[in-house]
């Protein structure tokens, strides 16, 4: 996924996006359905975890494990899984919450200086 403005909050599980972005995400998830008890959550099949990656400016690919794509099953004896990443309106427009669905899978440097953060791919 391309996005233009993104931050980084390893206090949330989940990671949020512009409802557009997030529907668009889904809709290349094969079995991927929205998940009707709650409004923002997506479900796929638990078999299947998605391959996610996020891009910017046409740079690193930094991908998702997929095991950290499923928030759990959608009930006990479930074959479907609650998707990590949710489209919500968290006060930040088009820009994207990066939880720890996706902090876990870098490390990151966060510049309080320059207001900054930066990733780097684990070896």
């Amino acid at each position: 996924m391309e996005s233009p403005h993104r931050c980084g909050d390893d206090n949330e599980e989940r990671t949020y996006g512009p409802k557009l972005a997030v529907e668009q995400l889904y809709s290349k998830i094969q079995g991927a359905t929205k998940y009707e008890k709650r409004e923002g959550l997506w479900k796929f099949p638990c078999a299947k975890p998605p391959s996610v990656s996020f891009s910017w400016n046409r740079g690193s690919q930094w991908t998702i494990d997929p095991k950290r794509m499923s928030l759990g099953k959608v009930e006990p004896n479930s074959v479907e899984c609650i998707g990590a990443i949710s489209s919500q309106s968290v006060g930040l427009n088009d820009s994207w919450l990066l939880g720890d669905t996706f902090m876990s899978n870098v490390y990151s440097v966060f510049n309080p200086k320059d207001n900054t953060v930066a990733f780097a791919k684990p070896i």
